[in-house]
This record gives structure tokens, C-alpha cells and sequence, in this order.
């Protein structure tokens, strides 16, 4: 091996170690990041210089006849085409198109560590169960009142997870992936590790009271115990069914002073009913990505529909809804192997969350970076290496 050769080597080993040091760095900082504008400042600062060069450099590796990126190419050019026949002003068109931009680095990154990492998901499993873990803890030790077990009002206005929604969303994620480590290791000590590393995080999940988390990770964890079927899979079926019914008939007063139960006020039907009456009035094109989805019930200003789904079809319309449905669907259904489990069960929390919280697809940095695109992003790329490594 000559000299070039080796130096090129070499800047290649620190290319690859930047962009997987300063992923996990961005992941991490969901959970310890002082503001938003952290969050978002190490995903600009350290990943969008490498994911352009990345770009440039192997643009004919990256995206000759990969169906990640002309599907999502395909709805990036219906999403600007709708921007641009949209009424909105070009001002605040441009503002929204940028985070295309951002999701597409994203993709670049993850597909760039899959290909020289094929163990990163599941080190970037740990690091989210970890950073979970230890940001938990500060928050209860913080935050812990006797006489208030009401976390999310102790939790609001702190972190990049300012409120109740992005503490459910991204605790009740680790969690998910704590009991899908779980059933997914082979060695007890590492399956004792998972479970454990869950236990804050599940705890917070709970305490925020939020219902879409708390329903993601249900259809979750069913969905990874069918998938396994293993005897911890039984296990945990077990357990779960006998804690339930103890709480049920020993705790009922308790869970019906929560907001898990009650019903009337989230308003989420007459949310989406409010959005349904909009994608109505332009149901194939949309109304443009700038549209305002502010929307009233009863007297009440809503910033937007509470549904990622009727959101996109607001801004895009129903082919802009089709066009990004196979985006989700076919790894979800064709990509089947033992390394797609762990992944699969995290994309479908990010998916049924969607359903109840937050409200554009494509965003700046959060919590749907988190639960949603970096397990798709994953998903893609691991089809893409056992195709090309067979």
C-alpha cells in the first residue's frame, strides 16, 4: 500500500468517525440539549458540511436506483411544485422548503454510517437508552414534588423537550427500545441492561400523560411481541396482563384522576374534522406547504391539525399523501430480517404518533427526527447494504 493510498485511508477512517461521533452527539442531544437551537446548531455546525460532501463525492453510489431517494425525490418535486402554483407568499414558501433540505442530509448521513457502521442502530439504541436514562433521572431528581406526581407540568419550559408531547414522544421511544433490546439480545446480561436502562424513561412516559405517546407505544409493543414470539416475548405478554388487571381493580380511582382516561379535552375530532373540511376544498393539490393550518373549535385557536397525515394532505393534497405513503409502507412490509425488527417497532411509534401529535413531515430538528425519520432513514439503509453486500 502505497503512501496516497494510505493517507486517503486515513482521511476516510476520520471522516466516517466525525460523522458517527457527532450523530450520536445530535441523538444524545434530544435529550440533554438546553434549547431547541442547540439541537438544531449541532446538526448544522457538525453533520451538513459532511452530508454535502457526501453529496458531491458519491452522489452516483448514493442514489443510482435507490428507491429511498426517488421516492423521496418524488415528493420532494410535489411538495415545491405545490409551493409554487400555491397563493402563499414566495417568502414564506422558501422558509418551509428549507427543512426538505435538512431531511435529506439526514438521509445522507444515515445512509453514509449504515454502509461503513452496520452495527450502528443498535449502538444508537444504547446511546438513546442511556441519554434517556441519565437525563430522567435529573429531570425526577429535579422535579420531584410528593405531594404533585404531575411531571409534565414540572417538566415544561425546560430542554430542547420543552413540553409534556416531546417528553412523552421521546421518553416513551426509549422505552419502546428498551423492551425491544430486550427480546432482541441473546445474552441475559445485556437483556437485564435493556430493561433496566427502560425503566426511567417508561416512568416519565406515564407521567406526562399524554395520550398519543402512551398509544404509539402500545401498538409498539404489541407489534414486538408478535414479531419475536420468544419466550420473553411470553413472558412480558404475561406480566403485562397481570399488571394491567392489578391496576385496573386496585388502582382505578387513581388512573381516572389522570388524563389518560378522560375524554373531551384534546379536542382531537373536532381537530381533524376541522382539517378534513380544508383538504375538501383542495383535495389533489393541497393548499401549498406556506398555508396557515390554524384552525377554531368552540372558541378555541388551534396552531394545527394534531396529525402529521392530514397535515401533509392540507399542504400537498391526496397524491402528496400517496406519494409519501409507499415512503413507509414497503420497508414496513418487504424488508424482512432479523436486524429490521428492532427498527420496524421503532418506526411504528413514530407513525401512530403522528396520528395524535405534531403537525409537518418535514421540519427542522425534533421529535419526529427522532422517532420517526432516523428508524425509516435506518430501515432504508439497511436494505440498500444487503443488496449490495448480499
Amino acid at each position: 500500500m502505497n503512501i496516497k493510498t494510505t493517507l486517503t485511508a486515513n482521511k476516510e477512517n476520520f471522516f466516517s468517525l466525525w460523522c458517527y461521533f457527532f450523530f450520536l452527539i445530535f441523538i444524545s442531544g434530544f435529550f440533554f440539549s438546553d434549547t431547541s437551537k442547540q439541537l438544531n446548531n449541532i446538526f448544522y455546525i457538525s453533520l451538513c458540511l459532511p452530508a454535502l460532501i457526501i453529496t458531491i463525492r458519491d452522489r452516483k453510489n448514493m442514489f443510482s436506483r435507490e428507491p429511498f431517494f426517488i421516492l423521496f425525490f418524488a415528493l420532494a418535486l410535489w411538495i415545491i411544485l405545490t409551493a409554487i402554483i400555491s397563493p402563499g407568499q414566495t417568502s414564506g414558501t422558501l422558509k418551509e422548503l428549507k427543512p426538505l433540505i435538512y431531511v435529506f442530509f439526514l438521509s445522507i448521513i444515515v445512509f453514509y454510517l449504515f454502509q461503513k457502521r452496520k452495527n450502528v442502530p443498535l449502538i444508537l439504541s444504547y446511546v438513546i437508552l442511556i441519554s434517556a436514562s441519565a437525563s430522567g433521572a435529573l429531570f425526577l431528581f429535579d422535579f420531584y414534588e410528593p405531594r404533585n406526581w404531575n411531571f409534565a407540568r414540572r417538566l415544561l419550559g425546560h430542554g430542547s423537550l420543552s413540553n409534556s408531547i416531546w417528553v412523552g414522544a421521546a421518553y416513551g421511544f426509549a422505552a419502546i427500545i428498551s423492551i425491544n433490546l430486550f427480546l432482541h439480545e441473546k445474552w441475559l446480561k445485556y437483556q437485564i441492561t435493556a430493561l433496566c436502562l427502560g425503566i426511567i424513561p417508561f416512568i416519565i412516559m406515564l407521567a406526562t400523560q399524554s395520550r398519543g405517546p402512551l398509544a404509539a407505544f402500545a401498538v409498539a409493543l404489541i407489534f414486538s411481541l408478535f414479531s419475536y414470539r420468544n419466550k420473553r416475548a411470553l413472558l412480558l405478554t404475561v406480566l403485562g396482563m397481570i399488571c394491567v388487571t392489578f391496576i385496573f381493580f386496585h388502582h382505578s380511582e387513581s388512573i381516572d384522576q389522570t388524563r389518560l382516561l378522560k375524554s373531551g379535552d384534546s379536542y382531537r375530532i373536532a381537530i381533524w374534522s376541522n382539517a378534513i373540511d380544508e383538504i375538501i376544498k383542495a383535495p389533489f393539490i393541497g393548499h401549498g406547504i406556506s398555508a396557515d393550518s390554524e384552525n377554531h373549535f368552540q372558541n378555541r385557536t388551534f396552531d394545527h391539525f394534531h396529525n402529521v397525515y392530514l397535515t401533509l394532505a392540507f399542504h400537498t393534497g391526496i397524491i402528496g399523501l400517496l406519494l409519501f405513503l409507499p415512503l413507509i409502507l414497503y420497508p414496513l412490509f418487504s424488508f424482512k430480517n432479523g436486524e429490521t425488527r428492532l427498527l420496524k417497532s421503532m418506526l411504528i411509534f413514530g407513525m401512530v404518533y403522528m396520528i395524535f401529535n405534531a403537525s409537518r413531515l418535514f421540519t427542522s430538528p425534533k421529535e419526529i427526527w427522532l422517532i420517526f425519520w432516523v428508524p425509516l432513514l435506518f430501515l432504508w439503509a439497511n436494505n440498500k447494504y444487503r443488496k449490495t453486500h448480499g
